[in-house]
């Protein structure tokens, strides 16, 4: 509609236009409510005031003064502020007081043509409607000119914020089709971000890896650092999966991967400054046996990865006790059974980062068949693998894990560690001889 000119368009569309006499207004009249839902923005933006028609096919607004009417455009245009957007995809994205600011030069019908979705995440999830609540963000979609112009070659937008404190935000265009177009997202204060930064930098991470991680236990936060750092190190999704004690902790959709899946969008969680970045996760309440996070590339799988417990003094426990007593099995790590607790902990000296690097693999074969979970009878074996990294830790030169053993009499321990794709970089076997718990 705005790619000629608002009148030029009106007389398309059909529409009647007037001079109210003496009052400094026009009147509007438009016969398709298709028509009244494409204009709606501008309506808005020119102050219409909808009055009642003789007839239920016509509907008849007034509008202040005309120049005020179609001069949203270049209004909103004098508006953006100054400098660097705060996000850049096809449409630069500008934070603009209580409002998104959209700006794209030069642009074509084609840039408009998609619908836009905006994504908010509150500061304080109370302050959403109760149905997004538990999604803990409120999606926005619209049409461009429900809020934009064209001008000049030129396409700006302008979309008001709702009132409450807004976190961060995630904006861009899709299609049934194809999905997203673009997406661009920020965090509208990047100061808590610094302060972060400055504090993880402090002292020396729990694990590294593209990203270092920093653990603050007492805090329940896991914080990710880099220097240098670009927005393209951070465009790519965060995956971020938590390893309860107790499966039963996890919500119930989750149990059998055993794994809560936290995933997050940097960029909505963090920041890039001074060629730092730091981003903070809150991490759930449940005990927490450990984590495994790092970025994958949609289609192509994960980029990086890093892993490590939540507290490793335990391990070093188990460590000093399975050394105390031969192993009931010897292989590239020695194995200690312990039959009153039901645990089954790993140990190597000399031992590296790179030696549990690896997946390790965990067969359990019960005396009775019929104990398996049902999934897991046609194997005749339990399969119990786990992330050393997670369930487990390297100090000192040394390193321990510990694994609990399922409560029915088990007959047999099969374990090992494999790379993906299937073959094992070594395995042992040995009689168990547990009885039920």
């Amino acid at each position: 509609c705005s790619w000629v000119s608002v009148e030029k368009c009106l007389a398309d569309l059909r529409a009647k236009t007037g001079r109210v006499n003496g009052s400094g207004r026009m009147w509007l009249a438009l016969q398709d409510n298709r028509i009244v839902a494409q204009l709606q923005g501008w309506l808005d933006q020119a102050g219409a005031e909808r009055v009642a028609a003789n007839s239920r096919d016509v509907n008849l607004y007034l509008i202040r003064d005309r120049e005020l009417a179609f001069g949203g455009g270049a209004d909103a245009l004098q508006s953006l502020p100054p400098g660097e957007p705060d996000a850049r995809g096809v449409f630069d994205v500008y934070l603009d007081g209580g409002r998104i600011a959209y700006f794209k030069e030069p642009c074509s019908q084609a840039d408009t043509e998609a619908p836009f979705f905006l994504i908010l995440v509150p500061e304080r999830v109370s302050d959403l409607p109760e149905a997004r609540r538990t999604a803990g963000f409120e999606q926005l979609e619209f049409e461009f000119f429900r809020w934009g112009w064209a001008i000049d070659g030129k396409c700006v937008a302008s979309v008001p914020l709702p009132e409450y404190p807004v976190a961060s935000v995630r904006t861009g265009q899709w299609t049934r089709e194809e999905g997203e177009i673009w997406d661009a997202a920020f965090t509208l204060d990047p100061s808590p971000s610094r302060a972060v930064y400055a504090e993880a930098a402090a002292q020396e991470p729990d694990a590294r890896a593209h990203f270092d991680l920093h653990l603050d236990r007492a805090r329940r936060t896991l914080t990710f650092t880099r220097t240098p750092c670009a927005p393209s190190d951070i465009q790519d999704p965060f995956f971020l999966h938590v390893t309860p004690e107790r499966s039963g902790d996890l919500p119930e959709a989750r149990r059998a991967s055993g794994f809560d899946n936290l995933g997050f969008d940097f960029r909505m969680r963090g920041a890039v400054f001074d060629g730092k970045c730091a981003a903070q996760v809150s991490l759930p309440e449940y005990a927490i046996a450990g984590f495994r996070a790092g970025q994958y590339a949609r289609g192509e799988g994960e980029i990086w990865d890093a892993a490590l417990p939540f507290d490793p003094a335990p391990y070093r426990a188990a460590y000093a006790e399975a050394a105390s007593r031969e192993p009931d099995a010897r292989a590239y790590f020695d194995l200690h059974l312990d039959r009153a607790r039901r645990t089954l902990t790993y140990t190597r000296t000399p031992c590296a980062p790179s030696d549990i690097q690896a997946p390790f693999f965990l067969h359990v074969t019960p005396e009775r068949g019929g104990d398996l979970p049902g999934g897991r009878r046609v194997y005749g074996y339990d399969n119990l693998d786990f992330d050393f990294r997670i369930r487990g830790a390297v100090f000192d030169g040394k390193c321990a894990a510990q694994v609990s053993l399922p409560d029915y009499a088990i007959a047999s321990i099969r374990t090992g560690q494999f790379v993906q794709g299937g073959s094992q970089v070594w395995k042992t076997e040995f009689a168990a001889g547990l009885p039920a718990a």
